[in-house]
């Protein structure tokens, strides 16, 4: 697997998830580039990550920056609050649904087999219950996100119902674990 370059450079030293832990020399793609500036560097070596590392990258950002927003620009407590309610709706929505993104795959293949039915199925279920404690509360923030998550819970288990995966009996591989 090649890693070369890949790490977040800070003056001199970098730090390479996957090695022992921080380095002190200076980064090789920087000794191959000459003179350039460590935030280029490192801009650069974002787009030849993983998409995992750029998921992570972005979960962070989306994660954190209104947690900054909220503590250090915002005067107003109450309004950060509502602010990062909010955004954490959106979130709520948009990992309720996520299963959703093979909606097109299975349309076109008429089987939920690209779909987890016990994730769609928790998912509904905790959305249903989340809904209720929100009640319960009268929370608007619980349950506005929820009453759409239930919706889109709901759509995937009956995508399930008119969907059924096939199911094809596999004979099972001798796996071979080379090191």
């Amino acid at each position: 697997m090649e890693l070369e370059g890949f790490g977040w450079t800070l003056g001199f030293r970098f730090f390479h998830p996957l090695s022992a832990g921080w380095n002190t020399a200076m980064c090789a793609d920087n000794k191959k580039r000459g003179n350039r500036s460590h935030v280029t560097s490192t801009i650069h070596s974002i787009f030849r990550w993983s998409h995992f590392y750029r998921l992570l990258t972005v979960g962070a950002v989306i994660l954190f920056l209104p947690l900054i927003y909220v503590q250090y620009f915002e005067n107003d407590p109450a309004v950060g609050v509502h602010h990062l309610g909010l955004v954490c709706c959106c979130m709520s929505v948009c990992c309720t649904g996520s299963p959703l993104a093979t909606l097109r795959d299975v349309l076109r293949t008429k089987s939920t087999e690209s779909m987890s039915f016990l994730l769609c199925f928790f998912n509904f279920v905790a959305a249903l219950a989340w809904f209720v404690y929100g009640l319960l509360l009268k929370d608007s923030f619980i349950i506005i996100p929820n009453i759409i998550g239930g919706i889109l819970g709901l759509t995937q288990v009956i995508l399930f119902c008119i969907y059924p995966t096939s199911l094809v009996l596999q004979k099972p591989t001798d796996a071979v674990l080379t090191i």
